[in-house]
């Protein structure tokens, strides 16, 4: 049984070593080295970080975005603006995308509600345990207040989410102006009348009794692990039911292929055969489309010296990069995997790739392949190739099965089933 990186004691023990500290405190870490912390109006205590160093009597401001809010956001506080940076090292998630209509989503969740109760189904949600489902009581608590929504049972089923929370609960001061007003008068934004938790496996298994007029949010948002997969073969054949999508669906995940229309899917290696309604709505994202990135920059003025995309696939960060050079005349650097920069008199220069051992560049890809392609392959040696992907299999769940809980080791080959299905699934489009 291979020996674990790390065991929950000791990550417990780590703890000792952070040391908390509020937004807007400039801190000296060392001679020439300080810090301040700002809001990034992400999630809930997100912040960006300025940076201060100083060397050979001269002071460079790097400004690193973390992930920039998508304002405006329930509760949370528009991102920082930050002035007078020498560079913005940015993210770039949504650099060539916008959301749709954030006015519109509160409108839609009603409609999505409502026709799915008037079935006599359930409403199952695919959601992040950290925001997104804070997000969903907030907008579910307006629409109760509201009398927009039926009396309504809504079951959390994540105990991360659950604990997160707890955690939002206890930090209301870093709430905005409008959500501590609300506080102060008696108000919860984060509860609901009829609102459950479930912690042990026992309550979520539970919940699959329940027949209809629910509202059951579980994780991950992307569907591909955790509780949300019961619910789903639970509720995915059911024509009363219905299956909504809250936030961003990956290439080969379970939840891109039921928005993409998939009518049979395999969940813990069963076939479903999707009759739920699917419903996806934009605009629940914590990310800043391209205009709000746009937004942030001006906000705080364009940087002196230049502005680094990070965090993007390369289609986002081409995009983003193009509409940047437009507005500002900055052309901004995008780093590539490996690459490091060092700061000159001159900017920024960037240095020879140098990739972390264990990682092929795509030169080396490409002459593994080339190589391959020289020689014809033979049965044989597929055949052998077949057998030792077989026999690590076999091992893994030897290994697997000689863990106490053996429910956890099923888990683990179903989801690697899921996993080639999905690979399947991929090669046939």
């Amino acid at each position: 049984m291979e020996k674990s990186i790390y065991t929950a004691e000791e990550a417990a023990n780590c703890l000792k070593y952070f040391k908390g500290v509020e937004y807007k405190q400039k801190i000296e870490l060392l001679p020439g080295l300080a810090v301040r912390f700002q809001d990034a109006g992400h999630i809930l205590g997100s912040a960006m970080i300025e940076v201060w160093v100083t060397e050979r009597n001269q002071t460079l401001k790097l400004v690193f975005s973390g992930d920039i809010g998508n304002a405006p956001e329930p509760y949370l506080e528009a991102p920082s603006c930050i002035p007078e940076s020498d560079y913005l090292i940015m993210e770039s998630t949504y650099g060539n995308r916008l959301h749709g209509d954030s006015s519109e989503r509160l409108s839609k969740f009603k409609e999505v509600i409502n026709e799915t109760f008037a079935k006599g189904g359930n409403l199952v949600i695919p959601s992040f345990a950290i925001e997104r489902t804070q997000d969903l009581l907030y907008y579910l608590g307006i629409l109760h207040d509201n009398k927009e929504i039926p009396p309504v049972d809504v079951y959390i089923d994540s105990p991360l989410a659950v604990a997160a929370t707890k955690i939002f609960r206890h930090s209301f001061k870093y709430f905005n102006q409008e959500t501590q007003l609300l506080i102060e008068q008696g108000e919860d934004p984060l509860n609901l009348p009829r609102l459950h938790f479930s912690i042990t496996s026992q309550d979520s298994i539970a919940l699959n009794e329940i027949k209809g007029k629910a509202i059951i949010i579980a994780a991950s948002g992307m569907a591909d692990a955790g509780r949300i997969k019961h619910h789903l073969k639970h509720n995915l054949w059911r024509p009363e039911s219905t299956v909504l999508f809250v936030g961003y669906q990956a290439e080969g995940t379970l939840g891109r292929r039921l928005v993409n229309g998939e009518k049979n899917v395999t969940i813990h290696g069963e076939q479903i055969t999707v009759k739920a309604k699917i419903e996806n709505i934009d605009g629940f994202s914590a990310h800043a489309d391209q205009k709000g990135l746009l937004n942030w920059i001006r906000c705080g003025g364009i940087p002196a010296k230049g502005i680094i995309l990070v965090h993007g696939e390369e289609e986002a960060q081409a995009g983003l990069a193009a509409k940047i050079k437009e507005i500002t005349g900055l052309d901004p650097l995008i780093p590539g995997l490996g690459e490091t920069f060092n700061w000159t008199e001159v900017g920024m220069a960037r240095s020879a790739k140098q990739l972390p051992v264990g990682i092929p560049s795509p030169a080396d890809k490409d002459e593994k392949i080339t190589k391959i392609n020289q020689y014809k392959i033979t049965n044989k040696q597929l055949h052998e190739a077949i057998v030792l992907l077989k026999n690590k299999i076999n091992n893994f769940s030897d290994r697997e099965t000689r863990r106490k809980d053996l429910s956890i080791a099923l888990q683990e080959v179903l989801d690697l089933t899921q996993l080639v299905d999905n690979k399947l699934h991929v090669n046939k489009q």
